[in-house]
């Protein structure tokens, strides 16, 4: 078997990793490939999607610079790009990035998809609504119709939500203000450092408030009960936070 071949055999399997979650088992894989061969745009392409999955967001970017100072660009290579930079609210860079997808691929759904994203974070919710709506037209199984939902259809989730929650919590979640808004606030998103994608639910203990970003939500692309069942979840998990309301006595 020649070099290439193994590098091949080994890429394949690194998928095949990927498609099953194993994903620090693929980094490791990647990791050791690179020794063998540093300077494969291939590999490296691979890694860097690993990295971006495992939400190691600074090197898999890092990575893609190298790809591009390699002359390495696909489309495939500046929306990962792009998105990552999104994802790291650089939205200037983002659109830099995109720019140069769409002159390799006008019409790739994943490039429309980022666009949309890029403008609905910056709040140019109708341009957006259009980006998504190419995406779904060039792509319609990857990008279905969004569930947005409205305020009220939210508020009913979130009460749903909380009953599902030990009584003392449902007391607690019940007693702060309930803020339904259409996507995060930067200075949430600088507290954990998030993508601006990512966060569903925010807890602002100063002010006693539950942020519930509506966009967010219908990008996760469920149904009303499996999205009422995420943000149980959340909440859940926001019981361990140091954000956790307190009650005076």
């Amino acid at each position: 078997m020649t070099q290439s071949e193994d590098l091949l055999r080994v890429l394949i399997y690194i998928e095949e990793k990927l498609d099953h979650g194993e994903l620090e088992e693929a980094e490791s894989l990647c990791l050791q490939m690179i020794d063998f061969y540093p300077n494969n745009s291939e590999l490296l392409f691979v890694y860097a999607i690993t990295l971006q999955l495992l939400e190691k967001r600074e090197r898999a970017i890092g990575i893609f610079e190298q790809l591009i100072r390699n002359n390495f660009t696909s489309s495939e290579v500046w929306n990962h790009y792009a998105f990552l930079l999104f994802e790291e609210n650089l939205f200037s860079q983002a659109q830099k990035a995109l720019r140069n997808a769409f002159k390799k691929e006008p019409k790739n759904a994943f490039s429309w998809w980022i666009l949309c994203l890029l403008r609905t974070y910056s709040g140019n919710f109708p341009a957006a609504k259009r980006a998504y709506l190419y995406a779904q037209w060039l792509d319609p199984d990857m990008y279905p119709k969004l569930n947005l939902l409205s305020k009220s259809q939210l508020e009913s989730l979130l009460q749903q939500s909380i009953a599902m929650l030990p009584q003392e919590q449902q007391f607690y979640w019940n007693s702060v203000i309930w803020n339904i808004t259409d996507i995060p606030d930067p200075r949430h998103l600088q507290y954990q450092n998030l993508s601006p994608l990512k966060p569903l639910l925010f807890f602002e203990s100063s002010t006693a408030t539950l942020h519930v970003y509506r966009y967010n939500i219908a990008h996760l692309k469920i149904e009303n009960q499996s999205a009422t069942q995420i943000i149980y979840e959340e909440l859940s998990m926001l019981k361990h936070s140091p954000l956790w309301p307190t009650i005076s006595t």
